[in-house]
């Protein structure tokens, strides 16, 4: 038979090559495991997969009676690979929630693979709205601004630096990256949107920014009221592995 990549790579998995733990889907000529929550992954002999780690999203920041807007918060760390080898044993995984508001996010592990969480969106002071978290892959947080609204500055992206807010507009969250190993295109780890302080308008969340979905590891979104209020919750991580069915 013509020797092609997915019948090279069968052969040295072996025909039998399986593993639990998660839940289990089938796409593309893959089987593929998600993990929202801790478990186990467990192979039964020796192969190679593809992995995605996202660790948890900042909380955004919590803005006090009359002061600026606040922060928004970082994404998680995004840790990705292919061809990673196993063999027949017990692999934990951790999943990182996301963090509450003004709190950091929690880190996600697969096996030796640790993925830094987000940190929280800052608190605004009555002369400047909080800088948004960074990321867990170390990409800065926006700054805020003075008058007229003191907005808050983004949260930092797993792509890209969060913005810097106007004197208007609170900063928009970091974009985050896109991964296809679920089957479908999702992008994952955007950074929470940054508040603003009275009547001007709050930046937009990235994948995941806002009240993070679960399993985006997006930040939570800065408060955006004068009398203030808790920052938005940031996205919980997520663990994929996948291998040639």
């Amino acid at each position: 038979k013509l020797m092609t990549p997915r019948r090279r790579r069968l052969l040295l998995l072996g025909a039998d090559f399986s593993a639990t733990g998660g839940t289990i889907t089938y796409s593309g000529g893959y089987t593929i495991h998600t993990f929202l929550s801790g478990d186990t992954f467990t192979p039964n002999g020796n192969g190679n997969v593809d992995y995605l780690v996202v660790a948890g999203g900042g909380g955004g920041g919590t803005s006090a009676s009359n002061k600026g807007g606040a922060g928004g918060g970082g994404a998680g760390q995004i840790l990705s690979d292919t061809s990673y080898n196993v063999s027949a044993q017990d692999y934990a995984i951790t999943i990182g929630a996301g963090g509450a508001a003004s709190t950091n996010g929690n880190i996600s592990i697969f096996d030796i693979f640790t993925a830094a969480a987000g940190l929280k969106g800052n608190v605004g002071n009555p002369s400047i709205g909080g800088a948004g978290g960074d990321s867990g892959s170390g990409k800065t947080g926006g700054t805020g601004s003075s008058p007229v609204n003191y907005p808050g500055g983004g949260g930092g992206g797993n792509g890209i630096n969060g913005v810097n807010a106007t004197s208007t507009i609170g900063g928009d969250g970091g974009t985050g990256t896109a991964s296809s190993i679920s089957g479908s295109s999702v992008t994952y780890a955007g950074g929470g949107g940054g508040g603003t302080f009275s009547a001007g308008t709050a930046g937009s969340g990235k994948n995941g920014g806002g009240n993070g979905h679960v399993g985006a590891g997006g930040g939570g979104a800065g408060t955006s009221i004068a009398v203030g209020g808790a920052g938005g919750i940031g996205g919980s991580g997520i663990v994929i592995i996948r291998y040639l069915t």
